[in-house]
């Protein structure tokens, strides 16, 4: 049997935080938008939006919440958010999905369906020409937003950023959740890659109301992680002993600098790194219980030897 489910979202329309005040109605020039144009500011006000969604929506909703909420419990924080992200994208029927990211340079882009020369090309310069994102979404409190609230469409269709960015690029029809940390925004995009067809709509503003409160816990949680974890690998560095450092799935995160020049003196460098590696998988599938019974009695508790040939 198929079931369907109606899930009721109160909240805002586009927009999330509104301003709480709007110009008096003897003002002749209500504030203005970006590029001039004269834009009311909306008062806050409150909507309820219906969703139908069926089990296996709700199913894939579960998932995004929980994959959003949690940055640790994927196995490493540095591939949060977007195992979210691409459940989410599926959910709205998005043609590409773009995750963004504090770092120390500006904004890290990842993107599902985005080439990498886009992403790179947005970061170093139309970024900068994303005038609804900078200034528009900042004077709303916005941090569910579509394109047509960011942007007056007259003045997107004229600007640099769409002829030069949006079109060839076939990002249209852009919807998304933005939260701003301390180091700067964290968010989440998703695009239509046809110029005409479906829309993002109502339903995707009651999806992401949905998500938004999980994605702004998962990003204040992964912020936190990430400063700690910066200061972390500074002291590892300081260490005079060779140092690993592997995520839940035994993959490398981090070497410090006295394995790197380990690495970099050892005759067997190659064979040294297969071995670290195999020792780093162990560990993970012994985390899981997966470990193989042979590698268990060679390798006593949660401890391993490799030896190298200039040292151990």
């Amino acid at each position: 049997m198929l079931w369907t489910y109606l899930v009721i979202v109160r909240g805002g329309e586009w927009g999330g935080r509104a301003p709480h005040h709007r110009t008096d109605k003897g003002d002749p020039n209500p504030r203005a938008g970006f590029g001039g144009a004269s834009r009311p500011v909306p008062e806050s006000r409150e909507a309820v939006i219906g969703l139908i969604l069926s089990h296996s929506d709700l199913v894939r909703l579960a998932k995004t919440l929980r994959a959003l909420v949690s940055p640790l419990a994927i196995g490493s924080a540095e591939e949060w958010p977007m195992d979210g992200a691409e459940e989410l994208g599926k959910l709205l029927r998005a043609d590409a999905v773009l995750v963004m990211r504090p770092g120390e340079g500006g904004g890290v882009l990842t993107g599902r369906g985005i080439e990498a020369e886009v992403l790179r090309a947005y970061g170093e310069r139309y970024g900068a020409l994303d005038r609804g994102m900078l200034v528009r979404r900042k004077e709303l409190r916005a941090e569910v937003w579509s394109r047509g609230l960011l942007w007056d469409r007259a003045e997107l269709r004229r600007s640099e950023y769409y002829n030069e960015f949006v079109v060839p690029s076939q990002l249209y029809d852009a919807v998304g959740v933005t939260v701003d940390l301390d180091a700067g925004p964290a968010g989440l995009s998703f695009y239509h890659s046809r110029p005409c067809g479906a829309r993002f709509g109502d339903r995707a503003s009651g999806l992401l109301r949905i998500v938004l409160p999980a994605f702004r816990a998962g990003a204040e949680v992964w912020y936190r992680v990430a400063r700690t974890a910066g200061r972390t690998l500074e002291l590892v560095d300081l260490l005079e002993d060779g140092v690993l450092l592997c995520d839940g799935r035994g993959r490398t995160v981090h070497v410090n600098r006295a394995l790197q020049t380990l690495l970099e003196r050892d005759p067997e460098r190659d064979r040294l790194r297969a071995e670290l590696g195999r020792v780093a998988g162990w560990f993970a599938r012994r985390r899981d219980g997966r470990a193989d019974p042979v590698e268990a009695g060679a390798w006593d508790g949660l401890s391993a030897e490799v030896r190298t040939a200039v040292g151990r």
